[in-house]
């Protein structure tokens, strides 16, 4: 005969799988209970994180009934950001205070993509969408302008700073302006020290523009006018525009200052004062704003059009139909004539070819020391 004596200690832990998650991302943890009675067990349930953190958010059911020899308990893993823990369950038996617990660690990795938008747009139009964030924590939080973060510069956010109430949700707008007619794929992301990263992917189309810009101007036939042309230059960074003028129906017109071989160039009416147009860097998102000089000086009575193209391989790319009027010439003077050697009288031949000029007075007193037909070469 033996006289037994037994001591029971509490229970180790149950082992299970760990908890591998994604911040952003439910995860469903499965645990297996196992009834070691005959009878129906009723096993009250409670998790405790091993560091208290208020961004991990742990949901199942606060009992559980056991009537066969195992069953599943679910519990519903919620993180906001990438951290690491451990989570204690525990199922304890109310009556006979029985109770088996499973520890385990909680790994959370970085998020996956929230959406993917599809943002469609005119050249250096602003097509704007807005994105609501959920604060699901007892303390207002704070956005700012280094929180919004994207990859592309014809993205940005408004407001680009905005506070978050507790236990709510705050919108903000992401605004597209393209630059240039294209189709591209881009991301932004939201990051927070409380509530980790949120990133959207974007499907970015820009479209042509449909809006014809045009200038006229008008001036009498043997003088110029010279109005500007204004652009905005958008870039973060500093770009040349290169310019150029095409005339309707003709060829390109080379733009340079001082054209060094004349029978190349082709007749056209319009001319720019600099080929190169240098832009600095734009500080804000409304741009830096250009202007080039364009100057018409007629060679006909007739109706000049020509085309003005201000294109940067970054910056984009501007037209304008430039529509010049002339009229015919217009008296000049009074000229002061006195004295032993009078000042010369100016006079520019306005065509495209050289031609002869006669020059005649109608008042006697007036003579010209020039002979008539005076011949005048082109002037470029």
């Amino acid at each position: 005969m033996y006289s037994l004596s037994g001591t029971s200690k509490p229970p180790g832990p149950t082992p299970c799988n760990d908890a591998n998650i994604k911040a952003k991302k439910a995860h469903l943890q499965i645990l297996q209970i196992k009834n070691w009675l005959k009878n129906v067990q009723r096993f009250n349930v409670s998790s405790v994180l091993e560091t208290d953190d208020p961004t991990i958010f742990i949901n199942g059911a606060n009992t559980i009934d056991i009537s066969e020899s195992s069953k599943d308990y679910k519990l519903t893993i919620f993180a906001l950001k990438q951290t690491s823990n451990k989570l204690t369950v525990t199922f304890k038996n109310p009556t006979t205070f029985e109770f088996i617990f499973f520890k385990f660690p909680i790994i959370v990795g970085p998020p996956d993509a929230i959406s993917k938008l599809d943002m469609v747009s005119v050249v250096r139009e602003t097509f704007s969408k807005l994105i609501t964030i959920e604060n699901p924590l007892n303390i207002p939080i704070t956005v700012k302008k280094e929180n919004l973060i994207s990859d592309h510069e014809c993205i940005t956010f408004n407001p680009p700073t905005f506070v978050m109430p507790p236990k709510s949700e705050s919108g903000f707008e992401v605004l597209f302006r393209p630059l240039l007619a294209n189709q591209f794929q881009s991301k932004f992301k939201l990051t927070s020290p409380e509530l980790g990263e949120f990133v959207y992917l974007l499907n970015l189309t820009g479209l042509p523009s449909t809006i014809p810009r045009s200038m006229i101007f008008k001036t009498s036939l043997g003088t110029d006018v010279v109005q500007n042309f204004k652009f905005t230059h958008y870039l973060k960074k500093a770009t040349d525009y290169q310019c150029k003028i095409e005339k309707i129906g003709g060829g390109v017109k080379p733009v340079e200052s001082k054209p060094s071989d004349k029978k190349s160039l082709v007749p056209i009416d319009f001319t720019i004062d600099n080929p190169i147009s240098k832009a600095i860097p734009a500080e804000s998102f409304e741009g830096n704003d250009m202007t080039i000089n364009i100057r018409f000086e007629p060679s006909s009575l007739t109706e000049s059009r020509a085309m003005l193209t201000v294109s940067s391989n970054e910056g984009g790319e501007y037209t304008c139909l430039l529509i010049g009027q002339s009229s015919a010439p217009q008296p000049k003077g009074p000229q002061k004539v006195g004295g032993a050697k009078p000042p010369p009288i100016e006079f520019k031949n306005p065509f495209f070819e050289a031609l002869d000029f006669n020059i005649r007075t109608d008042n006697p007193s007036f003579t010209t020391s020039v002979k008539n037909p005076l011949k005048l070469d082109v002037i470029y």
